[in-house]
């Protein structure tokens, strides 16, 4: 079994028919090679019994499924540890239940696998909106041409990874992952829950003897954004941004940078490599984001905000003001200019500051 295709699912009866069909449509040519694990977690929608359902009439082709059902909602990191700990191919593919595959992806995805035997596969995805089914982004990765060779990027080292690859994808659903490695990682206590399966790459690559790296160009994922469940969206100057709840998103933010700057400190390539580090101009976005959904400064946020970012310089420049200011200084329209003013920063430098 090359392939394992983890999909947790939490109350996605609406989609995960969609999904699962535009995976089985091409999995003729490959039944000995993929198989498919959905870990539930407490659906009270349905969804179980819809994904067995539709499951169950490809059962004739020797196709090979698993469904995991946990009575009650045990997060979204249970769900992709128990994927990896039922995982029998070689490769962990963790495909969020919104989402779907593109025509002819898993021959590039399993061509990919065999041709190059990387320790880590990151894909190439469009972006749609739910509401109008529109095409928001032909492409989530542009990379300069001249790294790509064959519609892919190979590198050796897990430096390089992170410099040229830019690391694990953020998005789930844009990583596969050897095995064996990340099943190694499982007796390893979680930083955080909402990145639990980040840092379960990250900790296999620092595990694994494997030093093959491989991105696919090809979008071979058509990765969604809804409008309701875990993943919420609203909208800044600069299109969709998914956020939870109302201002979730500075705490997942905060999160990654907390990961980065604490698990990672001696690993100079991964801390420089991930969240705000990567990206310091994302504290104004988060930021500015979160207040004008709501947030409150309090004690509590200041603590965890100067914990994750309290190393950058844009945080104690442009972010802690901002966070501290009265919710109704910070208008609409003065939020916007600001992030205008990031962005033409972000364009001025090539790579972002560090």
């Amino acid at each position: 079994m090359l392939l394992t295709i983890g999909i947790p699912t939490l109350n996605e009866s609406r989609l995960i028919v969609r999904t699962l069909q535009s995976i089985l449509s091409q999995m003729d040519e490959f039944l000995d090679l993929v198989e498919i694990v959905i870990v539930d977690n407490g659906s009270s929608d349905g969804t179980v019994n819809q994904a067995k359902s539709f499951l169950s009439t490809f059962q004739t082709r020797n196709f090979q499924y698993r469904v995991i059902e946990n009575s009650t909602n045990l997060g979204f990191s249970f769900s992709c540890d128990e994927i990896i700990r039922q995982a029998k191919g070689s490769y962990v593919w963790i495909l969020g239940a919104h989402d779907r595959i593109h025509l002819n992806a898993l021959r590039r995805i399993t061509d990919t696998l065999l041709a190059t035997k990387p320790q880590n596969l990151i894909l190439n995805a469009t972006v749609y909106d739910e509401k109008t089914n529109l095409t928001l982004n032909e492409s989530i990765y542009k990379f300069n041409r001249s790294l790509i060779k064959n519609d892919m990027i190979l590198v050796d080292s897990r430096k390089d990874f992170f410099e040229v690859i830019l690391g694990p994808c953020v998005s789930v659903s844009l990583n596969i992952t050897e095995t064996t490695s990340l099943q190694e990682t499982l007796n390893l206590p979680l930083e955080t829950k909402y990145w639990g399966f980040f840092q379960r790459i990250c900790d296999s690559l620092l595990l694994s003897e494997n030093t093959v790296f491989s991105y696919l160009d090809v979008p071979t994922v058509e990765i969604m954004l809804k409008y309701d469940g875990w993943q919420n969206i609203t909208s800044d100057t600069f299109g969709p941004i998914e956020v939870l709840d109302t201002h979730t998103s500075f705490y997942i933010d905060m999160d990654l940078a907390h990961l980065a700057k604490h698990r990672y400190k001696d690993v100079s390539f991964i801390a420089n490599g991930i969240g705000v580090w990567k990206d310091p101009f994302a504290i104004v976005r988060s930021i500015s984001t979160s207040k004008f959904a709501g947030l409150r400064c309090n004690l509590d946020v200041l603590v965890k905000s100067f914990r994750a970012y309290g190393r950058s310089y844009w945080y104690w420049f442009i972010g802690l003001p901002m966070l501290m200011a009265p919710n109704f200084v910070l208008r609409p329209t003065m939020l916007g200019r600001l992030r205008s003013v990031v962005h033409r920063l972000r364009l001025i430098f090539n790579r972002p500051a560090r």
